[in-house]
């Protein structure tokens, strides 16, 4: 993932707030794993 960078959304003050890179990397993993298995998991 390198120069990549993922931000959340944050709800209580409107603003980003940049995801630190090993949770950035657990939560890309998921979501590839979410995006392979949608049909699946509905």
């Amino acid at each position: 993932m390198s120069g990549l960078k993922l931000f959340r959304a944050n709800t209580t003050n409107s603003g980003m707030t940049e995801v630190m890179p090993r949770l950035a990397e657990v939560e890309a993993d998921v979501q590839g794993l979410v995006e392979t298995y949608m049909e699946v998991l509905l």
